[in-house]
């Protein structure tokens, strides 16, 4: 008869095989929590005992401190080496990145532009064969001893104002023109034209073959200037400068151009139309 020897302390890895078997946990236990009414069966070889109340297979495992402690030393380097992974990407993740050379550079919106005032945009409004232009102008002008007389010393005011609307079609264009001149200040000498030009009508006339045909004419009443005006001209420096009434053809070629005029200078008359006749008043 064999006598029963004192189990010796090891650790058991309990599998179960029961029915309940894929939601039992496991666990490590030992021979000698295993009583002999619970087990039905033990296998001298391996030493595996088989549980009647829980269906498991115990077995038992050599236990090795120096082994489960490097286990742990080991377990616990490879935990170590993943979070600091995890810290230094989040780190690089969260750092700015640096624009990448090929991408194209941000193009910040344009601010936006204020519209000018409705008069300097009229002609945007209009249609293309009409345009407007208005003008006005200011100046001092100083004189000394006017008349050669001592004492003929005088400072005045110009202002001058101008408005015209032009029509071009193909081979034909039309132009009108006001105009309105005073002079305040002035003590010496006349202050009527060419100081002072009431509302009038300075310029109507039609142009006939445009501004690059061969041959051309304008009729009405229209600017003269040739050369430096000393001869002919309108005189623009003047408050109210010259226009004419008469008839223009144009002859334009490569080498020169030929202009043949009938034309009699406009008076500029006070509380009437201004008109011309018989050539120079």
């Amino acid at each position: 008869m064999r006598r029963p020897v004192a189990p010796e302390r090891r650790l058991l890895f309990i599998s179960h095989t029961g029915p309940d078997a894929e939601n039992a946990p496991l666990a490590l236990t030992s021979p000698c929590d295993c009583a002999p009414a619970a087990c039905s069966a033990v296998d001298a070889d391996t030493g595996c005992v088989v549980r009647n109340d829980r269906s498991a297979l115990v077995c038992p495992a050599s236990f090795d401190s120096a082994r489960l402690r490097a286990w742990f030393l080991v377990c616990a380097v490879a935990t170590a080496i993943t979070c600091s992974g995890l810290v230094i990407a989040q780190g690089e993740s969260a750092s700015p990145q640096p624009p990448s050379p090929t991408s194209p550079p941000a193009v910040s919106a344009p601010p936006p532009v204020k519209k000018p005032p409705f008069p300097n945009r009229a002609n945007e409004l209009l249609p293309a064969w009409l345009r407007v232009r208005g003008e006005f102008r200011e100046r001092i002008e100083r004189v000394d001893n006017i008349g050669f007389a001592a004492g003929g010393d005088d400072t005045y005011f110009l202002s001058r104002v101008r408005l015209s609307a032009t029509a071009t079609g193909k081979r034909v264009a039309a132009m009108v023109q006001v105009h309105d001149a005073r002079v305040g200040g002035r003590t010496i000498g006349t202050a009527a034209a060419p100081f002072t030009a009431a509302f009038d009508v300075r310029q109507a006339f039609i142009d006939v073959g445009g501004a690059g045909a061969l041959l051309g004419a304008r009729v009405g009443r229209q600017e003269l200037a040739f050369g430096d005006q000393r001869l002919l001209g309108h005189a623009g420096w003047l408050n109210a400068a010259r226009t004419f009434d008469g008839a223009r053809l144009t002859l334009r070629a490569k080498a020169a151009q030929i202009d043949l005029f009938a034309a009699s200078l406009v008076r500029i008359l006070d509380d009437q139309f201004d008109k011309s006749g018989n050539g120079n008043p």
